[in-house]
Formats: C-alpha cells, sequence, structure tokens
C-alpha cells in the first residue's frame, strides 16, 4: 500500500484534515452536522446515543427507576436529580 499524502477536506467548512478520524471528530464542531435522524419524526443528532435516548420517548420505555416510588425515567440524569429528593445528594 502506498502512502499518500492527500487531505481529506470537511464538506461543511473546506477545512483540510490528515485522516478519515480527525474528519469524524472535527464534523461534531459544527452543530448542522446531524446524521442520526429519528425514524418517527423529524429530529436529528449528531451522536448515535442521542438518538437512542430520544427513541425512548416513542417507545415510551423508561428504563431508570426510583428504589424510593413509584416514579420512572427516561434519562439517567433525570432519575439522578429525582434521587435526591429522596437522598438528599447526588448519585453518580
Amino acid at each position: 500500500m502506498q502512502h499518500t499524502c492527500e487531505k481529506i477536506t470537511c464538506e461543511i467548512c473546506g477545512i483540510k484534515l490528515n485522516t478519515r478520524g480527525e474528519k469524524t471528530k472535527h464534523l461534531l464542531l459544527h452543530p448542522e452536522y446531524t446524521p442520526f435522524k429519528c425514524k418517527h419524526c423529524d429530529k436529528k443528532f449528531q451522536r448515535k446515543a442521542y438518538l437512542s435516548i430520544h427513541m425512548r420517548v416513542h417507545e415510551d420505555l423508561r428504563p431508570y427507576s426510583c428504589e424510593f416510588c413509584d416514579k420512572s425515567f427516561r434519562s439517567k440524569s433525570h432519575y439522578n436529580n429525582h434521587r435526591r429528593l429522596h437522598t438528599g445528594k447526588l448519585e453518580l
């Protein structure tokens, strides 16, 4: 395999990057870069993990359940904030 010094260009701003990995990281700096699209609504996300969390809305999933009461939450951060009402401290 022959090594070439060809740069990879960002299609949004035109900056030249050395590798595809650098380009992938660079693209996340652009708010308009949203490759992950919800199949149920018009929302778009920069990261696959954010789309996965969003999908809980459509699937009505609440994987975080409070052990002190009957409430449940879609996100760990909301669960942690709620749990603080019971314990007085934020659990990570």
